[in-house]
């Protein structure tokens, strides 16, 4: 079962449901959707934003999706209702998965069109299946001294006991561990952490470190402050 969410059109919603029983799809209305909520795209495989240009800026919507770190693994399909081969291939270059024309009840091909829309998505979650099952022999736990990591859960142990950090908490300890004495500018900290078209100002990184610290206890000596410059990790 993989799990989608539909924003906008509730009609579309109710009659795509139903086609495949395999896709697990939730409605939002896209007008109240709230980007900052991560618990939102919680165990979200893919987001269906069906636009009408006249009504929404669809680029805004993409690049506001594609800010967080939380949604950087989920795809992201467009009903478009101005659709056009121009507008196909500007999406495409947004970072749009796919993007397929709008459907109405009104069309006598609608079903097939909606089951063909979900093949497609069966189709794109199993080529990532297979390019995963590919990597599975990559090393996915690291230890460091105390620290043990497991980059495909984001969980930490410290001292054989599992310390709960957030998503960027996680990658900025990573980050610290695996450079251990190198000097981390808080750009090359934000990369790890944000989309690169994100408007978030590398400050937002001095607050996930004294978190980070507040966290570590005894530990968050290890990671040192260098004015004007960044952090590193000295053990």
């Amino acid at each position: 079962m993989i799990r989608g969410l539909l924003f906008t059109d509730y009609q579309l919603w109710l009659s795509f449901k139903d086609i495949n029983s395999q896709i697990d799809l939730r409605f939002q209305d896209l007008g109240q959707i709230d980007f900052l909520n991560s618990q939102l795209f919680q165990d979200i495989d893919f987001c269906f934003f069906v636009v009408d240009e006249n009504s929404y800026n669809t680029r805004q919507i993409v690049e506001k999706f594609k800010a967080f770190s939380y949604t950087e693994n989920i795809l992201i399909f467009i009903i478009d209702k101005n659709f056009s081969n121009r507008r196909y291939v500007d999406l495409l270059n947004l970072g749009v998965d796919d993007v397929f024309p709008y459907i109405s009840n009104q069309l006598g091909t609608f079903e097939d069109d909606l089951r063909a829309i979900s093949l497609r998505i069966m189709a794109f979650q199993n080529a990532l299946k297979r390019r995963g099952d590919k990597n599975l022999n990559i090393q996915q736990v690291y230890t460091f001294g105390e620290f043990k990591l497991d980059l495909s859960e984001n969980i930490v142990w410290i001292n054989n006991i599992e310390t709960d950090l957030t998503f960027a908490e996680f990658k900025i300890l990573y980050s610290l561990l695996a450079n251990p004495g190198k000097v981390l500018s808080r750009e090359k900290i934000l990369e790890q952490i944000q989309n690169k078209k994100s408007n978030v100002t590398k400050r937002i990184v001095d607050t996930h470190i004294v978190e980070l610290r507040k966290k570590l206890g005894d530990h968050s000596k290890n990671i040192k402050t260098i004015r004007g410059l960044g952090y590193k990790y000295t053990a």
